[in-house]
């Protein structure tokens, strides 16, 4: 039935998949025999998923589908309740923590408030919106933001007005015709300050960022692309004109567009560099750098399990099935949780957060103190006596972004260390003393987790050379010398710093390291490189694509990188992390391949020929094809191949949108992660696609009338005519408009709706102008896959077949360029597709 009953890699490694007698997934096995299992009900519903170590987490779902409670192998349970139209408006997890959701008449969420024991609120977050549904305000206790937009609903101001403890920040943004951002600025307590601008060459690639402005140094880093949209090179200079040279990096790619060989060097003085060698299944084997040679050896299922070093001590790991060490001294529980490793003793709550590490030798305690999202907010250490030695406590704004931290290293009741934090999208901007004065300012660069520069409050600069990973192995000052030097085990334990008192903020895979806990921060969870593993278990649950909640990149950490801490991203690639952006290329593309019969990688290559295709290939494609699949194997359709089998036309159309719905609006959101341009409305985007795969969640439902409201009127008629540009110019508008995700499920009242209206009903995610499969191919792809899944409602691939439905979509963008506004070229290698599917 066109299920994937194997996949093997070059090395012969073989990952099997079972089903049952209706296609679904009920179990896959690595290469190692290792087997996770899952069970459905009668109507698709996940009730069951079990790893390899028999630990089992099973759900129960109401009479539409909605989950009620997931119960894990200990028997802690959390459970869900829904108002008539489907919003959750209640959870209490495995704590017992209560938090009530409110929702507004258009099914926007309001308020989350959470209840202690006796119902009473202990803490309450509020969101205002205005009539386009983008948010306008966003506080809590800790934190308050207030958003302007213009009229194509992007953000043009952000202003942290209310939040206590910190200056009055404004940040202003301004926008290209297309949606490139072209320059940020800052105004701290009404003072300009710092401005930020981006150049873009032809394909909407950042070419050119620049930092100057009010006490602020001057700084520029320039950028040059291949073919594919790898970076090549980039300069930095500590002036706007390019005439101060700091350093210039330069990247090599092998034909299969891995990163080779990376070069830091300075007039033709080299300062670093670093080559890396890779076996068939895309592994890093070899890896050469200032350090010296380090050697890898991975098991069948890609984890690694030695790493020989020429200048450092060596290192070995094993693991039981399900990814936990089992190295000397190490004890696993149930549920994946580790009780010891030798030197500590480990405990948790109901949650799987860590509670509590006791040293063997010296019986010292260390408490971490979690509150009802999971965010870690304190870390006390006693001594065998009892007394405090050192205590930390963090502070989180309404989106969960640290915004505060504060040390007392000694105990003392004194902290030594007072920081706030404003962030920029998903960066730290600026930060603050106890008292608001500035202490930095970070320059970043277009991708997530990319830091160039950090700036002091004397105007000091400290710039950053990083490796494959991002992870910061030279910083030079502003005159280009070398001035610190860091070197790092696998798991991203620092070995080395030739000149620690130099303090740069980030470090390995450009995240922050908290010394006080040894922990690094990566945003929604805490990740301990001691253990290879994060301290509390994955925010999104199993849709992070592990059935190990805790284990770190799959115990891949010289491929993988985990950002946010909740799903590995590959990153073999350069300085600036361009491949990181690449492997969420290629997750989505092989994503959207699935539900759109391979129509993407086809239309790159027929607009861009062999070169812009590269990022449709390669294990990150390969994984997003299977997300795909899975995607719609969680809904009992088996492979989208199989939509329409035993479904009436509108279940067809909606779970056949809603495949690569979920594909667009999480790559919309991803994609704005993995720049560092995130705003709150696309964390919001994110979160139904977040909550369907985690928890089969149907998302908030918004009614008949929203239904009705996106009927689509550009293809109800085989053709048109000047008479509708009317139609087609609503057509535009309804896709323009920001929309929150819609996951439908059979039997649910909206497809019985959509039954009855003959499913010509389009449900429509976000702004189509802001998902970019590709910057050089945004326009034309977004319109033929959102044209394919007109097609899917109407029955027209159901008629046509495949390669038919391929030809009609091409016909009807050619015949109609004028009203799409398609250029000559688009044209062009429309026809050139066209073609290949006619022959």
């Amino acid at each position: 039935m066109g299920n994937a009953i194997a996949i093997t890699d070059p090395l012969g490694n073989k990952t099997s998949y079972g089903y049952d007698k209706i296609y679904r997934l009920i179990n896959q096995t690595d290469a190692e025999n290792r087997k996770t299992k899952y069970q459905f009900d009668a109507v698709g519903n996940l009730i069951s998923l079990t790893d390899p170590e028999d630990n089992t987490t099973n759900y129960t779902h109401d009479e539409l589908n909605r989950l009620l409670t997931d119960t894990n192998q200990l028997g802690d349970t959390r459970s869900y309740e829904y108002d008539a139209v489907g919003n959750q408006i209640a959870s209490v997890d495995r704590n017992g923590r209560e938090i009530n959701y409110l929702f507004d008449n258009l099914n926007r969420n309001t308020k989350e408030v959470w209840l202690d024991k006796n119902n009473n609120p202990v803490r309450t977050f509020e969101f205002e919106y205005d009539a386009a549904s983008e948010l306008l305000k966003a506080s809590d206790p800790d934190s308050a933001y207030s958003y302007n937009y213009d009229l194509d609903g992007r953000v043009t101001k952000v202003d942290n007005a209310g939040t206590p403890g910190v200056p009055n920040v404004v940040f202003g943004y301004q926008y290209d015709p297309v949606d490139n951002l072209t320059q940020v600025t800052d105004k701290i307590d009404g003072v300009a300050k710092g401005v930020e601008n981006f150049t873009y060459d032809p394909l909407n690639r950042v070419t050119k960022i620049t930092q100057s402005g009010n006490g602020v140094s001057e700084k520029r880093v320039d950028m040059s692309y291949d073919a594919a949209s790898q970076m090549t090179d980039m300069s930095r200079y500590s002036d706007l004109t390019g005439n101060n040279l700091i350093a210039q990096s330069t990247y090599t790619f092998d034909d299969a567009g891995r990163l080779t060989n990376l070069v830091h060097d300075q007039d033709g003085d080299v300062l670093s560099a670093y080559e890396w060698a890779y076996d068939q299944a895309n592994r890093i084997t070899q890896a050469t750098s200032p350090d010296g040679v380090s050697d890898y050896d991975y098991d069948k299922s890609d984890q690694l399990v030695d790493a020989d070093h020429s200048y450092q001590d060596d290192e070995a790991y094993s693991y039981d099935d399900n990814g936990n060490r089992v190295n000397d001294g190490y004890v696993t529980g149930e549920n994946n949780q580790l009780k010891r490793d030798g030197t500590f003793n480990y405990q948790y709550d109901k949650e799987g957060n860590r509670v509590k590490r006791t040293e063997i030798a010296t019986g010292e305690v260390t408490n971490y103190e979690w509150d009802y999202r999971n965010r870690l907010v304190g870390v006390e250490t006693k001594d065998s006596d009892g007394d405090v030695t050192a205590n930390a406590d963090y502070t989180y704004d309404v989106f969960d972004n640290r915004i505060a931290k504060s040390v007392d290293a000694d105990g003392d009741g004194v902290a030594e260390v007072e920081e706030r934090y404003v962030l920029d999208g998903d960066h730290i901007a600026l930060t603050f003393d106890g008292e608001g004065h500035q202490t930095e300012r970070f320059l970043h660069g277009t991708q997530i987790d990319q830091v160039l520069a950090q700036e002091n409050a004397d105007g000091e600069v400290l710039w950053a050379l990083t490796d494959n990973q991002g992870s910061v192995r030279v910083v030079l000052d502003d005159e280009g010398n070398i001035v610190n030097q860091i070197s790092y085990d696998a798991f991203g334990n620092i070995t080395l710093e030739t000149h620690p008192e130099v303090n740069f903020r980030f470090s390995y895979t450009g995240r922050e390291f908290d010394a006080e806990t040894g922990l690094y921060n990566y945003r929604s969870r805490y990740y301990d490189p001691e253990l290879g593993e994060f301290v509390s278990e994955d925010t999104i649950g199993f849709a992070g694509g592990d059935a190990n909640l805790s284990r770190y990149v799959h115990n891949n950490p010289l491929f993988y990188v985990d950002p946010f801490g909740f799903c590995r991203v590959g990153s073999s690639g350069s300085d600036d992390d361009v491949d990181l952006l690449n492997n969420v290329d290629r997750f989505f593309a092989g994503f959207g391949d699935i539900v759109t019969f391979g129509g993407t990688t086809k239309l790159r290559e027929a607009l861009y020929g062999d070169l812009a295709t590269r990022n449709h290939q390669g294990d990150a494609f390969t994984a997003g094809q299977v997300t795909g699949g899975l995607t719609s194997l969680a809904t009992g359709l088996g492979t989208p191949a199989n939509f329409g089998r035993g479904l009436s036309l509108a279940q067809q159309a909606a779970i056949g949108y809603d495949v690569a719905a979920t594909g667009y609006g999480a790559y919309d959101a991803t994609t704005k992660i993995s720049q560092g341009s995130a705003t709150p409305l696309d964390a919001l985007n994110f979160l139904p696609v977040a909550g369907y795969g985690a928890s089969r969640l149907n998302g908030a439902t918004h009614g008949l009338d929203d239904v009705v409201d996106n009927v689509n009127p550009m293809m109800l008629q085989p053709n048109l005519t000047r008479g509708d540009t009317l139609a087609s110019d609503d057509f535009m508008s309804a896709i323009d408009q920001r929309r929150e995700l819609q996951i439908a499920v059979p039997g649910s009242d909206d497809l019985r709706y959509l039954d009855a209206i003959g499913a010509n009903a389009s449900i429509n995610t976000s702004n189509p102008n802001h998902i970019l499969l590709r910057p050089d191919a945004r326009k034309i792809e977004v319109l033929e896959e959102f044209l394919h899944g007109t097609q899917i409602r109407n029955g027209i691939v159901d008629k046509l077949g495949e390669n038919g439905a391929e030809i009609h979509v091409k016909d009807f963008m050619i015949r109609h360029k004028k009203l799409l506004g398609l250029s000559e070229g688009d044209v062009q290698a429309l026809q050139k597709l066209k073609d290949s599917y006619t022959r």
